[in-house]
């Protein structure tokens, strides 16, 4: 067990990348700082890269903008994609920052007392194979089980698709602990099958 500390000045007891606990619980705590995960991660690591993760806040929209621009081949579709801006503007959403840039992002559904949905998540190109997303999937988990929270859902798109983009993507959620739980062939359109995944948190 380590003890690190966020920017904000919190301590966290660290047992492991993925596992962090508050060591000083301070109220409202979670609202005002969420930790820095990459700081659990072993020192020297060159895979991960050191980020700030904002708590959650809305009116993220133009972040949204900016990063899913960046990334055509998952975001593509003009009409879809400011679909997503739209929405994310009203919805809880965590930012990742690196020397004051915003680098990536990860929104939310807040479905119900028991469960959320991962709603849309972004990373900048180049920082990509770095840690982020992780990072932003941690830090957002803490927050949720934080609210009383229980599961955690994302939708993306179907192994039957074919898409090397998306194959990364399952795999991604699948090496952070999700499950395909059905498939819905024409929720989105018959070319583009949709697969739910679910983790409890």
């Amino acid at each position: 067990m380590r003890k690190i500390r966020c920017l904000n000045g919190y301590s966290w007891s660290c047992s492991g990348a993925l596992d962090i606990h508050w060591l000083q619980p301070t109220v409202d705590a979670c609202s005002l700082c969420i930790p820095i995960l990459a700081a659990a991660q072993p020192k020297g690591d060159p895979t991960i890269m050191e980020v700030r993760i904002q708590p959650p806040l809305k009116h993220q929209g133009p972040v949204c903008r900016k990063i899913l621009e960046d990334l055509p081949e998952w975001f593509g579709i003009e009409s879809a994609r400011e679909d997503y801006i739209r929405e994310v503007d009203r919805l809880p959403t965590l930012v990742a920052t690196r020397d004051g840039e915003a680098v990536g992002f990860m929104a939310l559904y807040l479905h119900s007392p028991q469960s959320a949905e991962l709603y849309v998540l972004g990373v900048l190109r180049r920082f990509h194979r770095q840690g982020i997303g992780r990072q932003l999937l941690v830090a957002t988990e803490a927050w949720l089980k934080e609210q009383g929270l229980r599961f955690l859902q994302v939708k993306t798109l179907a192994p039957e698709a074919g898409d090397a983009g998306y194959d990364r993507t399952r795999h991604f959620y699948e090496s952070a602990g999700f499950v395909p739980l059905e498939v819905f062939p024409e929720l989105w359109d018959e070319h583009n099958p949709c697969l739910q995944m679910i983790k409890t948190l």
